[in-house]
């Protein structure tokens, strides 16, 4: 079954982005280093979303921005409520907090206890960039084998005359 956010909520470039946030964060090895802070900026280097540094409640927290607000203010998309007031629009966040599955998606327009909880705040300094760059370099060359096979599938559905609209997922 396909869920309502599925079908209503998040458009087929968002979900892909979801595919491949999911795919990033799944190559990434296990390290008591890992903090969401680099986690968000090697998948915002990689997606060139922006990253919001900020809180989840009282934790420090840093998530990426797929979706600006006003596009959620101007009625995104059929079925959103345009009138809901809105400072973050649709966020990916790819390491959440005291969460399963770990990279969630989520859309402001539906105001729930869980939203309210992401706030923006000042930038933060003590980012570990050189684990961000190495979380780059293992995720993009995982991610260029599953683009690569990605391609062939599409290309081996053309050829077969099997193309369909919807597009194989990472």
């Amino acid at each position: 079954m396909k869920s309502y956010s599925e079908t209503h909520v998040f458009s087929a470039l968002e979900r892909r982005i979801m595919a491949v946030a999911v795919a990033i964060v799944k190559e990434i090895p296990n390290s008591e280093k890992l903090r969401c802070h680099e986690v968000a900026r090697a998948v915002s280097a990689i997606t060139g979303l922006p990253f919001v540094d900020g809180f989840f409640g009282s934790v420090n927290h840093t998530w990426i921005i797929i979706r600006p607000a006003a596009k959620v203010q101007a009625g995104h998309a059929t079925g959103r409520r345009p009138s809901v007031p809105d400072r973050i629009g649709a966020i990916l966040d790819p390491y959440a907090v005291g969460s399963l599955p770990q990279v969630q998606m989520h859309d402001a327009s539906f105001i729930t206890a869980h939203m309210s909880n992401y706030r923006p705040g000042p930038p933060r300094t003590d980012i570990d960039h050189d684990l961000v760059e190495a979380l780059v370099k293992i995720a993009r060359r995982a991610l260029s084998v599953q683009v690569c096979s990605y391609l062939i599938e599409i290309f081996m559905a053309y050829e077969s005359g099997a193309l369909s609209q919807e597009a194989p997922t990472l």
